[in-house]
């Protein structure tokens, strides 16, 4: 049996198109294939057509995916706080805007009817170091009541946004989606402790946990912005040796990601690791950050004990892991997600930071 599809659709036509045929013939045949062609497109895109809720959509990752849902065909209602920027989606059609004061004292009368939820909503690492209580009501309490209100509103599909950190912060070996949880912070705890409320849920209503690695994208996050503004100035930079592996993901890749996962009803509830093709070292790095400034790559190797050193001399005083990230290993691997949602990242990671270092570079 034959499973039409885009694909399916285009070699069909492929094959019945015989040159050999008369002019006359090869017309026939050619616009019979166009209009059924025609016909299943349009058929496909009405099928594939969904209202999604989408929590956190004025945040770093909200912002770069609710237009991507509309341009994919989908209707979206964009769930934000109230004092947050709102004004990014004007002059998009399919968008409704809702602003809450506080996602967990919303009903379940108030809580739109859809087809999917795209939750974004949470906390992470921010300049007033939230307290614990913060962590616990934002990223699980407020997850498990949004995950409800969605299930009793129809909801088919819920996607929650975790992080790959709920396995570990960094790796001697590369670890796999179903390799056990070991959050190093508060942050990632609360979100491994989400994940697993959510899977225990007893709806029909599949959830689906991504977790990524670090997001490459505009504006520029914490270390990238750091060693971005680093490259403009005239000293080298140096760099582990050995060099380290580190995985990451596009905005991008992970926007595209999470619309292909969405329209996909998966059989059952599960996390995913989810990251670019390939990792890249901090040398890499640096040299794609060069490059993109139009200048060859001045950069110096030190041990990597140096760094160790200056990490926990940050850490005594600052209480943080700046320059961990810069020398140690960070390998993930999401062959479960490639292989079930049969999906392909469709830019390189380093593409993704040339890219994001030229608009960086012109807005500085």
């Amino acid at each position: 049996m034959v499973t039409w599809n885009c694909q399916t659709a285009l070699e069909w036509r492929s094959e019945k198109c015989d040159l050999r045929a008369t002019p006359r013939q090869y017309f026939n045949v050619n616009f019979t294939v166009q209009r059924f062609a025609v016909n299943f497109l349009i058929a496909h895109q009405l099928a594939c057509h969904m209202h999604v809720v989408v929590t956190g959509s004025s945040g770093f990752i909200g912002n770069a995916l609710v237009p991507r849902l509309v341009s994919a065909g989908h209707s979206v209602t964009a769930l934000s706080r109230i004092g947050s920027q709102t004004g990014q989606f004007t002059g998009f059609e399919n968008i409704s805007k809702v602003l809450v004061s506080d996602l967990c004292d919303m009903s379940e009368t108030e809580f739109p009817a859809c087809d999917a939820v795209i939750h974004l909503a949470g906390i992470s690492h921010r300049k007033d170091t939230p307290h614990n209580s913060q962590y616990e009501r934002v990223n699980y309490e407020t997850t498990l009541h949004v995950a409800e209100l969605a299930a009793a509103n129809g909801c088919e599909h819920f996607i929650f946004m975790s992080t790959a950190k709920v396995h570990a912060e960094s790796t001697n070996e590369a670890i796999h989606s179903d390799s056990p949880y070991a959050p190093p912070d508060i942050y990632s705890e609360t979100k491994a402790r989400a994940e697993q409320a959510l899977f225990d849920l007893e709806t029909t209503m599949k959830v689906t946990a991504l977790r990524p690695p670090a997001v490459i994208g505009l504006p520029a996050k914490a270390n990238f912005k750091h060693l971005m503004r680093l490259a403009k100035l005239p000293a080298p930079i140096p760099f582990p040796t050995p060099s380290n592996s580190r995985c990451f993901i596009g905005l991008e890749n992970l926007c595209l990601a999470t619309i292909h996962c969405m329209e996909h009803i998966p059989k059952r509830s599960k996390g995913y690791l989810i990251h670019d093709q390939s990792p890249i070292s901090t040398a890499e790095l640096v040299e794609c950050i060069a490059e993109a400034h139009g200048r060859l790559s001045r950069q110096f190797p030190l041990p990597r004990s140096l760094f160790q050193m200056g990490n926990r001399t940050i850490h005594t005083i600052a209480g943080k892991n700046l320059l961990a990230p810069f020398y140690e290993n960070f390998v993930i691997h999401c062959d479960q997600f490639d292989h079930e949602f049969d999906w392909r990242p469709l830019h390189t990671t380093k593409e993704q930071i040339r890219a994001l270092f030229m608009t960086f570079s012109s807005t500085e």
